[in-house]
């Protein structure tokens, strides 16, 4: 396989980051992970525990590299644009970085559409910013499609979804109830 090209992606072991890394790895580019581990507690033990057990999946069929790096980033409404500018701060030639995000994602009106926008991250960022938007697909479900077609349902149940902090799904966020329909 030729790669276009190196993309980082901010991986966080759900579905909507785990599925674009591996459109990005089936489109030729040389996919580079990163999972920044934001705090301690239930979410970030899922976190780890979904990239545990869908990393070796990823790996074996895509090949891609995968770094963890530790950041206290608390929610905000620009929370992805933090994260895209920590990763140009960590790894210099990180200058196309994916966010599994949507430009309209709805799932918490204090998170304004800008922190979805390619277009804005990649401005705000100075670093190419892909996300699903970018790659013309605009809805979950058209998402979540691609997801079972390049991973299967099995490798995508492996993975996490919850908003929250608890150490257990929820059930009852915008992402618990999107991941619902999937399953």
């Amino acid at each position: 396989m030729i790669f276009l090209n190196k993309v980082h992606v901010l991986w966080s072991g759900g579905l909507d980051s785990t599925i674009i890394a591996a459109k990005l790895a089936e489109m030729g580019f040389n996919v580079v992970l990163h999972h920044i581990k934001i705090r301690n507690g239930g979410k970030d033990a899922r976190e780890r525990e979904a990239i545990t057990n869908v990393l070796p999946h990823l790996v074996r069929r895509y090949q891609v590299e995968f770094h963890e790096h530790k950041h206290r980033l608390p929610p905000s409404p620009d929370r992805n644009l933090k994260m895209v500018l920590f990763i140009k701060e960590k790894v210099p030639d990180a200058t196309r970085i994916a966010v599994g995000t949507l430009k309209d994602d709805g799932w918490n009106a204090e998170y304004p559409a800008t922190d979805g926008d390619a277009e804005a991250l990649t401005r705000n960022s100075g670093a190419e910013v892909i996300t699903w938007d970018t790659l013309d697909y605009h809805t979950h479900d058209g998402i979540y499609a691609l997801g079972l077609e390049l991973l299967g349902k099995k490798v995508l149940k492996k993975t996490w979804s919850c908003q929250l902090w608890f150490k257990k799904p929820c059930g009852k966020c915008y992402s618990c109830k999107r991941r619902g329909v999937l399953f």
